[in-house]
């Protein structure tokens, strides 16, 4: 992929999904929103795909980090697992969005994929 065209704001495509990437380093629900709105910027630019493709892949991990947490911390082992889990999701969006600058895709481990 290719990051030289101008996109929202005058950003390329890479520059879009590492921003989406990046900004799913905070906790949820932050994280959510900023993939959000990347995402909805983008979706319906065709010369954009690449940074609709990665921010809604950043929106799908976020919404399964968000209910991994969710769950852990109802289930009482929350005091745990949770900040384990947060830890891990900034990881894998810190490496998605090395990757993303790149121009590489990257498709987050143990997603559920609700947004289509």
């Amino acid at each position: 992929m290719s990051g030289t065209s101008s996109g929202v704001g005058g950003m390329s495509p890479n520059t879009l999904a590492l921003a989406a990437h990046a900004i799913g380093v905070l906790p949820p629900p932050a994280g959510l929103v900023g993939a959000f709105v990347v995402w909805l910027a983008t979706r319906d630019k065709p010369e954009l795909a690449f940074a609709t493709r990665q921010a809604k892949e950043q929106l799908n991990f976020g919404i399964t980090v968000l209910a991994a947490t969710v769950l852990c911390i109802v289930t009482m082992v929350g005091v745990f697992l949770a900040p384990v889990v947060l830890a891990v999701g900034a990881l894998f969006s810190i490496i998605a969005a090395v990757k993303a600058s790149k121009g590489e895709p990257y498709r987050f481990p143990l997603t559920f994929r609700l947004v289509k």
